[in-house]
């Protein structure tokens, strides 16, 4: 449905709410029906500019958490894409959300998480992947803007989200020649 309504450049600076929205409703009722319908998110996603789109990030992927559960790596792949998008885009956004932290925490710990997280940013920014939002942007932008906003808000000082932050704090830090 997608090829069908091609969204361009001059369609993603619209301020965008739930009655202007482009295909926001349609992703919703796609997810509804197939909540594993990743690539077509992502690539929704990728056509908008999400700091106007706000129904795409107030509604449908809190939306899609909630009918998708994070269920499985793919799903926490689209979760940290998503979070890229809006932090490229200037529209802010925050770290995990509590629900996809929480399955993440059962599979897997903060160190192995953030080596994850980490080969996914290295990803977001590689030459095979375009997007609107990622010009101003590179691997160690995003992680250090991570570090040093307040976004983690550190809900366990002594967990999770202090491991993450230790390798983050690892990989960024200036190599010597």
């Amino acid at each position: 449905w997608m090829d069908r309504v091609p969204l361009s450049a001059k369609h993603r600076n619209y301020y965008m709410n739930e009655e202007t929205v482009a295909l926001s409703h349609a992703l919703k009722a796609l997810i509804t029906l197939d909540s594993c319908c990743y690539d077509t998110i992502r690539r929704y996603i990728t056509e908008l500019d999400l700091e106007h789109d706000v129904f795409v990030k107030m509604d449908v992927v809190p939306y899609f958490g909630k009918i998708n559960g994070w269920r499985d790596m793919d799903a926490i792949k689209l979760g940290i894409f998503i979070m890229l998008e809006e932090w490229c885009a200037g529209s802010g956004g925050s770290w995990l959300a509590p629900t996809m932290q929480g399955k993440i925490e059962g599979w897997m710990g903060g160190r192995e998480f953030a080596t994850f997280f980490i080969r996914e940013v290295e990803r977001y920014f590689s030459p095979d992947e375009a997007s609107f939002n990622r010009e101003a942007w590179n691997t160690n932008s995003v992680l250090s803007y991570l570090q040093e906003c307040e976004m983690m808000n550190f809900r366990r000082p002594d967990g999770f989200d202090r491991e993450v932050m230790a390798v983050i704090d690892e990989y960024i830090k200036p190599k010597p020649d």
